[in-house]
């Protein structure tokens, strides 16, 4: 329990410290909080329960430990895994729709450099299969290879072979280029996750209800799909193609 919390004398129940009764057997609370208690950025410490709703209490403990810091880091795990679910959860549309953009972005770039990186590797690996292409093309398609073709059966496939193994090596390669960065990213987020919030709080404390909302993080999974199906990934896709000319 939160030293923000105190149990109700009369049925035991929770209650936030400030609160002048019980909000299940509503009997009067003679409860008075310290200054410390009361008060979190000069906004009641209720009020901040009130407007995060679900898991408040941790929120409310970062950040009354981390009030007067500009910048705090402190790892919230739902961000790191979920980041902008988690942002549309939170009601945080904004703040959901800046970060769509800069991933995708950034998604883009990492790509477009891992991509330039394993083009060398990838040139070289065609110098393996290109004296045998057509020979290979026409067996893949037709079930059969040129019957004058006087290319040796058995070297075509050996190379095929290595070209495979090459080309293995290089999508690993270029996988670890493209995960390791993105690791990193959300773990950046999700060290920053509770300092983006307290900002968002502070900005809409006063203004809007807040709390959570299921059907938001519906919308932003869906917003999710769209952007990423039919933007991010056509982009990745052409410059990936592009870049490997």
């Amino acid at each position: 329990m939160s030293y923000f919390e105190n149990k109700c004398p009369n049925c035991g129940a929770t209650f936030i410290n400030g609160d002048t009764y019980c909000h299940t057997c509503h009997a009067p609370l003679n409860y008075e909080p310290t200054p410390q208690e009361a008060l979190l950025y000069g906004i009641k410490k209720s009020d901040w329960h009130l407007f995060i709703d679900k898991n408040s209490s941790r929120y409310v403990d970062i950040f009354a430990k981390n009030e007067g810091k500009k910048i705090f880091f402190n790892m919230n795990w739902a961000a790191m895994f979920f980041n902008v679910y988690w942002m549309f959860y939170r009601k945080m549309y904004k703040y959901a729709v800046i970060f769509l953009v800069v991933s995708m972005l950034y998604s883009i770039g990492v790509t477009a450099i891992a991509v330039s990186a394993v083009k060398p590797a990838m040139l070289e690996a065609e110098k393996i299969i290109a004296p045998y292409a057509e020979y290979l093309n026409n067996t893949n398609d037709y079930n059969m290879a040129f019957t004058d073709s006087t290319v040796d059966m058995t070297e075509a496939l050996n190379a095929a072979t290595k070209y495979d193994r090459e080309i293995d090596k290089i999508i690993g390669k270029m996988s670890f280029w493209v995960i390791t960065p993105s690791i990193v990213f959300g773990t950046l987020f999700g060290l920053l996750a509770d300092c983006i919030y307290r900002s968002y709080v502070l900005r809409n404390i006063n203004r809007t209800r807040g709390g959570t909302s299921g059907w938001s993080l519906a919308g932003g999974v869906l917003v999710y799909m769209l952007v990423n199906n039919f933007i991010g990934s056509p982009i990745i896709a052409y410059i990936t193609t592009m870049l490997l000319k």
